[in-house]
């Protein structure tokens, strides 16, 4: 669904919205009325907000990109831990042979 968005702060934290460029922001009531209003009479802004917030969701929000960032970070993940016990096992083993050594 493509619409141009009008929007509080609260309403677009944690996204990557940015105000003018792909949608309107404003938090109180006057001004939130007046954003609308101008979107209402401004063809273009209407059509560059749907466009750029059109963008921004399906580059950003999409489930393709969401499922490829949650698999990258659980990877990142993955090969941190394995590391840390590369890590461990490492100091262990060295931990044994200097205690060898030493009796």
């Amino acid at each position: 669904m493509k619409r141009p968005v009008v929007t509080t702060s609260i309403g677009c934290e944690g996204l990557a919205v940015s105000h003018g460029e792909s949608a309107l922001v404003a938090d109180e009531p006057l001004a939130f009325a007046r954003q609308v209003i101008d979107l209402l009479h401004d063809d273009e802004l209407r059509k560059k907000l749907t466009r750029a917030g059109y963008d921004l969701v399906r580059e950003q929000y999409d489930w393709s990109v969401v499922h490829r960032r949650v698999e990258e970070a659980y990877e990142e993940i993955r090969k941190r831990a394995f590391l840390q016990r590369i890590g461990r096992a490492h100091r262990g083993c060295r931990e044994s042979q200097m205690a060898e050594h030493s009796s």
